[in-house]
This record gives structure tokens, sequence and C-alpha cells, in this order.
């Protein structure tokens, strides 16, 4: 009986979410959430580069930052406003006025003032990379790669384009060339252990398995304590049939993370994988407690119920996965396996053999 191979979900990186749709859908989604915070709720304005002239347009740009700081957005902006009045060449004034809409969750009038600094051709990186963010956020992907491209271009060492680029590209589900990107992040910060997870994390997404070993290996001895890390490590051995280390894997991410699903998931599979049902069971047992609204959950729990003999427990489990996403495919072709099994034994008594891709 197949089972669904459970892509694991990076967190608290500062880049852009993943998104994707199915299995890959369910970690990119929780991706999404973990760096839409720490890129946008940890905004603090940018440095006044270069800095104006004008005293007064100064001292409005300074009144404008102890209004951020106090988070009263509206007072803010007017001040920023005010300082790009006084010197409409003013670059930090339009930065600033752009992380204040930022702060309030206006990407498009903050797509604005970034615009205007960008305008302005300083040669700052900033002000690229904040656009790209609010176009990205936009759903606008080509104007967020663009952005990119000219950050790069001002600067080819600026490692939160790379990154962000990768992101782009993932967000196409152009896995291969967002790993491409995530490296060479990692050539201008090798002690950035977030950085080689985006890597490794983007090198399982693309299904090369083998390449992600080194870069998840690299941001694991950086982090040690990111579950993550070891989850996604522990997925790639499984697929390279590794088990012994996926189980060591999936261990230390349930070690440090007990409440996270998908590495329970993992570490069932893996155990359905060397047919050791009855621990499978268990450990999927806790991935559906714990996510009860993940399709995958009552999937992959049907092949341990299958094997076990309670054909009748796995027909619920699939069914119960294609009420959450009728669109299931592998779901289905379960389903169709394990009610063929249960009209030929009469009971679904038996314990069939097992059918894998």
């Amino acid at each position: 009986m197949k089972h669904s191979q459970p892509y694991a979900t990076p967190t608290n990186l500062c880049v852009a979410p993943r998104f994707g749709s199915g299995r890959t859908g369910v970690c990119c989604a929780l991706f999404a959430a973990a760096m839409i915070c720490a890129v946008f709720v940890s905004l603090a304005p940018a440095e006044p580069t270069p800095a104006a002239d004008n005293p007064k347009a100064l001292a409005a740009l300074g009144q404008g930052d102890a209004a951020f700081a106090r988070r009263d957005y509206k007072t803010a902006i007017a001040d920023y406003s005010a300082a790009a009045d006084i010197d409409p060449h003013f670059e930090a004034a339009y930065v600033h006025a752009g992380d204040a809409y930022l702060a309030t969750d206006d990407y498009a009038s903050a797509l604005g003032q970034y615009q205007k600094a960008m305008d302005l051709g300083n040669g700052d990186t900033t002000a690229c990379m904040r656009h790209a963010r609010c176009a990205f956020q936009l759903k606008d992907i080509n104007t967020a790669m663009a952005d990119c491209n000219k950050a790069l271009d001002i600067d080819m060492r600026c490692e939160d384009a790379w990154m962000f680029r990768g992101d782009c590209y993932s967000s196409k589900s152009d896995y291969t060339t967002a790993a491409a990107d995530y490296s060479e992040a990692v050539a201008v910060d090798p002690q950035s252990g977030a950085t080689w997870y985006a890597a490794g994390f983007a090198f399982v997404q693309a299904h090369e398995w083998q390449a992600s070993i080194v870069p998840l290996s690299l941001s694991i001895k950086l982090r040690p304590k990111f579950a993550w890390g070891y989850l996604e490590r522990g997925f790639a051995h499984m697929r390279l049939k590794q088990d012994d280390q996926a189980i060591a894997d999936e261990k230390t991410a349930i070690a440090l993370d007990p409440k996270n699903w998908l590495a329970h998931l993992n570490y069932g599979d893996v155990l359905t994988d060397m047919k050791n049902y009855a621990a499978a069971l268990a450990e999927l047992n806790i991935a559906v407690q714990l996510a009860p609204d993940q399709a995958a959950a009552w999937n992959d729990r049907g092949p341990s119920e299958y094997y076990l003999g309670n054909v009748q427990a796995a027909i619920a489990d699939y069914r119960k996965a294609l009420s959450i996403d009728p669109n299931f495919e592998l779901a289905k072709n379960n389903l169709k396996a394990a009610e063929q099994t249960l009209n030929a034994s009469d009971g679904g008594n038996n314990n069939p053999i097992r059918i894998r891709q």
C-alpha cells in the first residue's frame, strides 16, 4: 500500500515563504507563516544612508524613528513624509516610510515608497530588497525577482538577494534553480545555518536526496537545536533507503520538538518501510492526534493498519484523507487497493502484499 512521502518544513528563516500543492503544500504553508513573521514583524527602519544635507529633514526623520519605536506608525509616516517634502532626494525618508507602511501590512503603499527610493539611484540594496518583499506579498513574483537582480547588479555579494531570489524560484516550484541561488548565498556567508538549511530544503523539494545531505548536515552543525534540520535530513535518508540514519534523525527531531507531527509522520513512514507495522502505527497515531486536519497524516496511517490486517480501519483512514483533500491521488489509489482486498477476503482479515511505487 502506498504512503505519502513527507516533505519537512522549515521555520524561523528570515526569507520569503514557499508555496505548493498537495503534500509539498503542507510544508510550504507552514514555512510561509514563519518567514513572514521573521521578515516583517521584527522590521526596524533602515539606517539613513546617505544622510540628508538639510538638518530639518534629518530632524523630521529622527522624529519619525522615535514614533516608529513607539509603534505609532501613523505619526511615523507623517514625519517621514515631512522629511521627504523638505528634501525630495533624501532616500532614507522614503525607505523608512516604506518600513512604517510594512509594519501596518500596507504592502501597496510600502511598495510605492521603496520605488521612490530606488528611483533616486543611490546604489543601495536596502530599497531593492524591501521592494522585492512587498512585491512578493502582492504575488508579483516577477517584479520581486527583478528587484533581486537589481540588488545583485549593485552588490554580487548581497546574501539577502541570493536568498530571496531562491525563494522566488521556490514559489515557482523551480527548486533546482532555487538551490543554486541558496548555494550562492552560502558562499557569501558559510556560517549561516539558515542559509545551509534553505539549500538543503530546496534539494529535498527537488528530490535530489543525496545532494541535500551535506547542506542539511552543515545546517545541523551550526544549529544543533533546530529540529527541522534533522527532520529534513531524516527524510532524505529515508528516500535513500538509509533507515538507521533516518530513524536517528527523526528521533532527534522528536526529542527537540515532541509536538512536530511531521517528525512523527516521517518516523512512522520509516518504520512502515521496515515492515515494523505495530511500532509505525504508534507513531502515526501521534501524527494524526497532532494534525487531524492533515490528509497526509490519515493516508500514511493507512498502510500500517492495512498490513496488520485491519483493512477496514485502513479504508476509514483513506476516506478521511480524501474528505480533507478530495484530489489526493495517492489516497485514492490506496483506497481502491484496500477496498479490492476487503472484497476479495470476505471481511478483510488477511494480510495482503504491499503495493508500492
